[in-house]
């Protein structure tokens, strides 16, 4: 058992289901359509992929949610778990196991929504939107937080954002529009959930904020990807 806790931390358990779930999902499309094939539009669009082509009611909307846990070759897959491993394992340790579910969930389903309001033709994939969700959350909380050792922490997860939307601009196929609104989301889910760590500054007034903003842009960009 004590062998068993070792690489097993109860604290990280969504982290473990996200990553598991991430990894089934490009076993199975490894699987069914093969190393080249799993790369293939119809592939991807089978798979769970975000399209706006394949969305024409408000009941096609879970693909919001699908596109998480589906990624485009080894490469994509490998970064991206990689991230949500050992970096989602740390995140999950700051929020607390409920809170990290909603910061990575939610902020995935809000990129996803405006990915596809603003470039409906771009077949889009991947956790990245939840990741940087996740770095976002972790930069808000920071502003939220009184403890300087924290704030530190909060520097590095923004270098890390900065780092990597640089490293966006020189490469293809990369969802820019995706990644920005995991870091909106990120921030937005921040600030709207309550905290009862000690040094936190997060009044009422700042939470329904925050959850109204992120309600309503989540609202209209679903509405009018389905209506335009």
């Amino acid at each position: 058992m004590t062998n068993l806790k070792k690489y097993f931390n109860p604290n990280h358990k969504v982290t473990y289901i996200i990553t598991a779930i991430t990894t089934l999902v490009f076993v199975y499309m490894l699987i069914v359509y093969g190393p080249d094939g799993m790369t293939s539009p119809v592939a991807l669009i089978k798979s769970g992929a975000l399209w706006g082509g394949v969305i024409s009611s408000p009941f096609d909307l879970w693909r919001l949610i699908t596109p998480i846990f589906v990624h485009i070759g080894f490469a994509h897959f490998f970064f991206n778990i990689f991230a949500i491993y050992f970096i989602g394992a740390q995140v999950e340790e700051i929020f607390g196991s409920f809170r990290f579910f909603i910061l990575y969930m939610f902020s995935g389903i809000f990129a996803n929504a405006m990915s596809l309001y603003f470039s409906p033709e771009t077949i889009s994939a991947g956790a990245s939107t939840s990741i940087f969700g996740m770095f976002a959350g972790v930069v808000a909380l920071g502003y939220i937080s009184n403890n300087s050792a924290f704030k530190e922490v909060a520097k590095g997860y923004l270098a890390l954002i900065i780092f990597n939307l640089v490293s966006n601009l020189f490469e293809v196929n990369v969802s820019l529009l995706g990644h920005i609104g995991g870091i909106i989301g990120g921030i937005l889910l921040a600030f709207a959930i309550p905290y009862n760590y000690p040094g936190m500054r997060n009044p009422k007034g700042v939470r329904f904020a925050a959850l109204v903003i992120y309600s309503a842009l989540l609202i209209f960009f679903c509405v009018f990807s389905v209506y335009r």
